[in-house]
């Protein structure tokens, strides 16, 4: 059943295209006004063309800031092309005309057609990148980009979320390995932007009857927000603050009743927390109570909805991800007796292996796929290859986690990934130059090559090597702590997950999205 979002939040894309035309219509731009606003006061506000061959340059090679207006400026001498642009979700593109600062507009239509399809796994309408968040940046982004209306007559969450995609923008277009370049001080500025707009927008809900736009109107927004900044950490690639963003948005579950509406916000929050806790080196350890003995009892201890909007926004379904949090929290259990040197109590025992058959036996043919147009026989292929990596990382993960397993069942999980992933691959190259290209959730690679054997690692290197051309900061800093592990068990090192003596000697926290 296909679960409706945010009334304040989404919008059907085609209302999105009418949102640009009637900015358009409502914005009388001078060519050569000079703008006195923030970090681009040095630059004139003409009407420029971005071509789509601009950002896919800047996409393909860092490049600096004075670099992409340069040929920004060069393109804006020409007329407009005409050409529709690759994207599936956008029938117009965010047109360089309606544009009151061109960096602005050029970061923004990155954003609009190559990051939020980037950050997908499947190309699907209600993904939130783009039905969610693009909406409400535009709405945060009509004084900064349009010149319509004041900035301070629109609720600071929506004025949040404009500046973290502009902020995710610069750090994309920047690329993983270019800090420190202007690019990188331009997403910086904008990231600290959307910092201040977030912390606004909280202070507003403790004192709502003080505005004249009471912030608990749109608690949405606000979650939507604090996720937007997750994004853009995970974007950046040091994911140094991923982690106090999920706290913010636990924060606000706690204090508010969030409604149906809410739905697809909070099944995000709760598969990111699902996530980080996969990789987390400091967990603590929990007592096992008799209470949790009934497997059928077990999913009430996940956080994971039931919700179909997992398929395409990160590639999972709801059972798998209920699998994997029961497997990080059963390995807590584990901890406490373990740290203990105490034997598991045999109900723990009888879950663990209750758990580990659910995971073993589990078959794609179970899963209905009701979020995945079966029409499309190239975007339910990818779709169930994204799954099926995920199941088979599933194991991977238990048989680390929970129970250790034989060497050539490992290597039979751990080879199934790759061949999985390899295939998405393949079917990407075939589709290349025909749309915009979307990445791999990283979770399942990045779980099964820190467990791949010596005379596997060259088939795993080529895979890390197609992920890095995606520019996402966080998959070199990830890249980094497989080949740590490696080299820590060519050391003898046996620690299992090896990832989790990696982390805790580096005093890193990772997010595998």
């Amino acid at each position: 059943m296909r679960q409706e979002a945010s009334p304040l939040l989404f919008s059907p894309l085609d209302k999105v295209d009418q949102m640009l035309i009637d900015l358009d219509q409502l914005n009388p731009l001078v060519n050569s006004e000079v703008l006195s606003l923030g970090p681009f006061s040095v630059f004139n506000s003409q009407t420029y063309s971005l071509e789509e061959s601009l950002v896919e340059s800047c996409a393909r090679e860092p490049a600096s800031l004075p670099e992409c207006l340069s040929s920004l400026q060069e393109l804006g001498t020409q007329e407009r092309s005409g050409v529709e642009p690759p994207s599936p979700f956008l029938s117009r593109r965010l047109g360089s005309s309606i544009y009151r600062d061109p960096v602005a507009g050029m970061l923004m239509d990155n954003y609009v057609h190559n990051v939020a399809n980037l950050l997908q796994p499947i190309f699907h309408p209600h993904n939130p990148y783009s039905s969610v968040y693009v909406p409400a940046a535009i709405r945060g982004s009509v004084d900064l980009l349009f010149g319509v209306g004041s900035i301070g007559a629109v609720p600071p969450s929506y004025v949040a979320i404009s500046y973290s995609l502009l902020a995710a923008s610069a750090f994309h277009l920047r690329g993983p390995v270019d800090c420190g370049s202007q690019l990188d001080k331009l997403g910086m500025k904008f990231r600290t932007n959307a910092f201040r707009y977030v912390r606004e927008a909280l202070q507003l809900q403790k004192s709502p009857a003080t505005v004249s736009f009471p912030e608990h109107l749109y608690p949405d927004v606000t979650m939507a927000a604090i996720l937007t900044l997750i994004t853009t950490d995970v974007i950046e690639g040091r994911m140094a603050e991923y982690w106090i963003h999920l706290d913010g948005c636990d924060q606000l579950l706690r204090k508010r009743n969030y409604g149906e509406s809410s739905r697809q916000l909070k099944t995000i929050y709760s598969f990111l927390v699902t996530l980080s806790n996969t990789t987390l080196y400091d967990l603590p350890s929990l007592p096992w109570s008799e209470d949790e003995c009934n497997f059928n009892m077990l999913p009430a201890l996940s956080t994971i909805p039931n919700d179909s909007s997992l398929e395409f926004t990160y590639g999972i379904t709801s059972t798998l991800a209920t699998m994997m949090s029961l497997t990080t929290k059963l390995s807590q259990h584990i901890l406490f007796y373990a740290s203990r040197n105490q034997p598991l109590p045999h109900t723990l025992e009888a879950a663990c292996e209750i758990l580990g058959k659910h995971i073993s036996e589990w078959s794609i043919s179970s899963e209905p796929l009701s979020s995945i147009d079966s029409s499309d026989p190239v975007t339910l292929s990818v779709a169930k290859l994204h799954i099926l990596a995920f199941g088979h990382a599933l194991n991977v993960y238990y048989h680390t986690r929970i129970r250790l397993c034989e060497p050539h069942t490992m290597a039979f999980y751990v080879n199934a990934v790759a061949e999985d992933l390899q295939s998405i691959e393949a079917f990407r190259k075939l589709q290349d130059h025909r749309g915009p290209v979307s990445a791999s959730v990283m979770w399942p690679g990045f779980i099964a090559a820190c467990e791949a054997t010596p005379s596997r690692r060259s088939v795993w290197q080529a895979w890390w090597a197609d992920m890095l051309t995606y520019r996402i900061g966080n998959i070199p800093h990830l890249w980094q702590v497989v080949q740590d592990v490696w080299a820590a068990r060519d050391a003898g090192d046996m620690e299992t997950p090896g990832y989790i003596g990696v982390l805790r000697r580096q005093g890193k926290k990772v997010l595998a999205v």
